[in-house]
């Protein structure tokens, strides 16, 4: 949006100059001195209309308007002969539209509303003013077009409608009006054909900061050039016009400047730093990301730079195979390995010992429709990523990338082949069934599951974003060791069976319950809990009993946060290879009132459950057997569960009392201290 500036702002130039001869001319000097006399009924009711329209009530100054003084004494009015010959009323906070009855006014030889809040159209009957000689509507929020009628102000001298939202062209009838010197009609938003009556001697006209292209431009600046050459006084700004639009299709960039071909220069930047130049045609395909944007320039309208607005280049997701490398250094943060714009993985370098470096391949392979191995399908979009070196052992988090279509392909084989399997994400929400299987090794022949060397396979539960930018699906894990990557969803497990996994509220404790049969080689098992199902954290670990035959294991959440807990497992094998459970959810309310210690017996710290209304802070305060304080702690608590502690370890062995006032409400819990 332009900026309306008021006159007071605008920089000095020599073509503005103008202006104060303008608002200071001799003329009005001289009609502010003018004997006052009452006007015809005629300019009586169109000034009065014209307070009523533009909410005279609330302007800055208003004095006697709409009175019954002579109107001579109505602020800004000039009257002469029984006529309104003159309104000078700069800031005085006038707004809304002009009605047409100002055209009534027919007096008038000087009217500035500059810098108001005037908005709406200029009224046609604005064209029946035929004695004015100055008119000034700049700084205001006036829309629509010039209307024609304004070329009926045979004396005309000066005309200001700057810093407006008026679109369109000038009408070819200012350029009619023979006694026109100054046409200022910048920081607007004009373009189009421009008048070429209006070049002549002693005349300035003002069109920098609208919309004119160079098809705009070039004929009246030619016509213009020509001009100069025989006569003197011609003066013309037309510089800073608004961007153009750039256009982005089938990886190709353009913009449209007009004029002709011939005459545009076009240089294309990428990330401020200039790409390439090009004439006649402004087409440029990029090769890189980044974003772009050009510059415009013409050899007839040689004052003016256009430039485009700017459009993001983006990787693209190939839809067919495609290969690529890159050098991992100690510098290295995040690498992406590209075929042009075509994104086939980013690695980002992590640990010490084997942190990713030197050379790396990655390949992803498009299948021409839904595989399996072992009778589970897999997504038809697969990758190898092979480092030169340390290939088994090297760390680092890797992203792999998906569209839309490779998962909908995936959920209708499953589908149509009714294999019970959970689907892959729509809608661009992560479902939490998302399973990358990585098969170690090298591939021999194709890169298919059966044709890895190693054989030997990793679960993995990846984080998953939709991202608008790519229209693409990212998929984000850790790895230590490369090779082969797929997707589906299978439940893939560590040597285990998991029969079932769920949880229940007792009291106010989340008690987790599993049973696992055939454990092979399996470590352990934590327990992660997350509010939102991206971020889990581990709460708990508990050592597998790994032997074969059914297993019942158990585990307390006494902490559960006051809304949805969602739980899920992770299995680990002594490998050091780990998958994940389904997940569970629960929802835990606290009691309105609830205020809990753990463990009971206590010996470093207590533990505090503890439900506030509102925020607050307490003071706990521990007495003994014999009512006597021996600990005092500050509490600061928000609203809703929270979960402070409490060290106790200075204190001897006894029986104690925990004493707080929470909303209002005593409570007093004994403990013992071990």
């Amino acid at each position: 949006m332009t900026e309306l500036l008021p006159f007071s702002n605008i920089a000095p130039s020599k073509m503005h100059l103008k202006y104060l001869f303008t608002i200071l001319s001799p003329f009005f000097l001289a009609n502010l001195n003018s004997v006052d006399a009452q006007v015809s009924v005629q300019d009586s009711l169109a000034l009065v209309d014209f307070y009523n329209s533009t909410d005279g009530p609330n302007w800055r100054d208003h004095t006697n308007w709409n009175s019954s003084s002579r109107v001579g004494t109505w602020t800004g009015v000039t009257v002469s002969g029984g006529r309104v010959t003159g309104i000078e009323m700069m800031g005085n906070l006038i707004k809304d539209t002009i009605p047409a009855s100002f055209g009534n006014l027919t007096g008038l030889v000087f009217l500035n509303l500059i810098d108001n809040q005037l908005s709406g159209s200029i009224p046609y009957a604005m064209g029946n003013l035929t004695n004015l000689e100055s008119l000034n509507l700049g700084a205001n929020y006036l829309t629509g077009s010039i209307p024609s009628s304004l070329g009926n102000l045979s004396k005309l001298k000066y005309l200001y409608l700057y810093s407006t939202y008026l679109t369109g062209s000038i009408p070819q009838s200012i350029g009619n009006i023979g006694s026109l010197q100054t046409l200022d009609l910048q920081y607007s938003r004009l373009s189009g054909t421009i008048p070429q009556a209006l070049i002549r001697e002693n005349f300035m006209l003002s069109l920098n900061n609208n919309r004119f292209n160079f098809a705009d431009l070039e004929p009246f600046v030619q016509a213009a050039k020509t001009f100069s050459e025989t006569h003197s006084g011609f003066e013309l700004y037309y510089q800073d016009q608004e961007i153009v639009p750039i256009y982005h299709s089938l990886g190709t960039l353009s913009v449209f400047a007009g004029g002709t071909p011939a005459n545009n220069t076009y240089t294309w930047y990428k990330d401020g730093a200039a790409v390439a130049t090009l004439a006649g045609d402004s087409s440029y395909t990029p090769t890189t990301p980044g974003v772009y944007y050009a510059t415009i320039t013409n050899t007839v309208v040689t004052d003016l730079t256009l430039t485009s607005d700017t459009a993001v280049v983006n990787y693209t997701v190939p839809e067919t195979s495609h290969g690529g490398s890159t050098t991992i250094t100690e510098s290295t943060t995040v690498a992406n390995i590209t075929d042009g714009l075509n994104i086939i993985a980013t690695l980002i370098p992590t640990g010490t010992t084997n942190k990713l470096s030197g050379e790396v391949t990655a390949e992803v392979t498009k299948d021409l429709s839904v595989k399996t191995t072992g009778g589970i399908p897999y997504v038809q979009r697969h990758y190898d990523i092979e480092p030169a070196s340390n290939a088994n052992n090297a760390t680092a988090t890797i992203v792999l990338y998906f569209t839309q279509k490779d998962f909908d392909d995936y959920n209708s084989y499953v589908t149509n082949n009714a294999l019970g399997l959970a689907l892959l994400p729509t809608n661009k929400t992560d479902n939490g069934k998302i399973r990358i299987t990585q098969y170690h090794g090298t591939f021999t022949g194709t890169p298919d599951p059966d044709n890895y060397s190693s054989g030997s396979t990793v679960f993995i539960t990846p984080a998953v974003e939709w991202r608008d930018d790519i229209q693409a699906w990212t998929l984000t894990f850790p790895v230590t060791g490369f090779s082969g990557f797929f997707v589906s969803t299978a439940e893939n497990a560590l040597p285990l069976t998991l029969i079932n996994f769920e949880g229940n509220l007792q009291q106010n404790t989340i008690v987790l319950q599993w049973q696992t049969a055939n454990e092979i080689h399996t470590k352990g098992f934590e327990v992660e809990r997350s509010a939102d199902g991206n971020s889990f954290v581990t709460i708990g670990k508990i050592t597998a009993v790994s032997t074969t035959g059914n297993h019942n294991y158990r585990f307390e959440d006494r902490f559960p946060q006051e809304r949805i807990n969602l739980y899920r497992l992770k299995i680990k094998d002594k490998d050091g290879w780990f998958t994940y459970s389904h997940t569970i959810n629960i929802n835990f309310t606290a009691p309105s009132v609830v205020m809990e210690v753990y463990p009971n017996p206590a010996t470093v710290a207590l533990h505090l459950r503890v439900r506030a209304e509102k925020a607050q802070s307490v003071i706990a305060t521990v007495t003994n057997a014999t009512g006597a304080t021996v600990l005092k702690q500050p509490l600061k608590l928000n609203r809703g569960l929270n979960y402070p502690e409490i060290h106790i370890s200075q204190l001897t062995t006894g029986v104690y009392y925990l004493n707080t006032t929470i909303d209002g409400a005593t409570g007093k819990i004994t403990f013992l201290k071990k």
